[in-house]
């Protein structure tokens, strides 16, 4: 940084190292052995001055920017415009006040650079300032760009060409506002509609309607679909064959009170034997006849099929 480079610390150093070179080697070990410190001194106040009091911020990278060797050396190509030669650069190159460019006679012999097709070129595609005079002398703008019967090839070079009219394209694309207010009849139309409305009566260019012309209308429109009326009750219970039930139609009073809930079984002893689970009762099961006959008695069915 030209901070540390006031202090003349590259001077001291490059003082040091060519003495350490003209020692022999005799020297350089003696050296090795009993160093000599002390040998780059400046002075303390310098280093103050140059780190609290000139000390400049270095250029940082922004926020999610990668970091890579070399990149505080890089140009900032965003504030730089093609075909703009800045006073550094004309300085480098031994441009005059006014002159063309060195690389325009190139120019002018292969043509304008492809990535700039648009960008007006004195000399090139543009007319030379005022003043100025094609040649190759000193100062001179090299030579337009011409065919075999003279025309420019690249643009209008010596400025002949008529310039277009001022508002040229006003008639191709007119100008007119594409919306627009409404007008304040309309708004006083829909102030009276709503007075009309805290009357109680609605008008229209149809005619009058009133409130109960209104309730008139809403209950006679039914929110319910038809065919999708609710049921007064529901009944889910599955019926055995033969047997209806209450609110089919078919029932009768006799017939729900014959419906038998349960059996009891009969329970009598036995031995519980060798058995590994055996139990000290057993219970009488009908048969699939004697079973029949009591569902058929009781009025139901009864299946058993272990």
């Amino acid at each position: 940084p030209e901070f540390i480079q006031a202090t003349g610390i590259e001077k001291i150093r490059a003082t040091v190292m060519e003495r350490e070179q003209a020692k022999k080697l005799k020297g350089k070990q003696k050296e090795r052995m009993q160093p000599k410190m002390g040998k780059i001194d400046i002075d303390y106040q310098v280093l103050h001055d140059a780190f609290f009091k000139y000390q400049t911020k270095p250029r940082l990278s922004k926020h999610g920017d990668t970091y890579y060797e070399g990149k505080e050396h890089e140009a900032v190509l965003r504030e730089k415009k093609p075909g703009q030669v800045s006073e550094a650069l004309q300085k480098a190159l031994g441009m005059e006040a006014g002159g063309p460019p060195p690389w325009l006679v190139n120019m002018q012999r292969y043509g304008p650079p492809p990535s700039y097709p648009n960008l007006k070129i004195p000399g090139l595609n543009a007319p030379i300032p005022e003043g100025a005079s094609y040649g190759y002398h000193p100062g001179g703008w090299g030579k337009p760009p011409v065919d075999e019967f003279g025309r420019p090839l690249y643009g209008d070079v010596f400025g002949t060409a008529t310039a277009e009219p001022e508002g040229g394209g006003a008639a191709l694309y007119p100008k007119e506002p594409w919306g627009a207010m409404e007008d304040d009849d309309d708004l006083e139309d829909d102030d009276d509609d709503d007075d009309d409305d805290d009357d109680g009566t609605v008008t229209d260019d149809h005619g009058s309607v009133t409130d109960d012309d209104i309730h008139a209308g809403i209950s006679s429109v039914s929110s319910v679909p038809s065919g999708l009326a609710t049921p007064d009750s529901l009944h889910l219970r599955k019926a055995a064959a033969g047997i209806s039930t209450p609110g089919s139609g078919l029932d009768t009073p006799d017939s729900q009170s014959s419906q038998q809930l349960y059996q009891v079984l009969e329970q009598r002893d036995a031995k519980v034997g060798s058995a590994a689970f055996g139990s000290s009762h057993a219970y009488n099961i009908p048969t699939n006849k004697a079973a029949a006959k009591s569902a058929a008695a009781a009025g139901g069915s009864l299946a058993l099929d272990p």
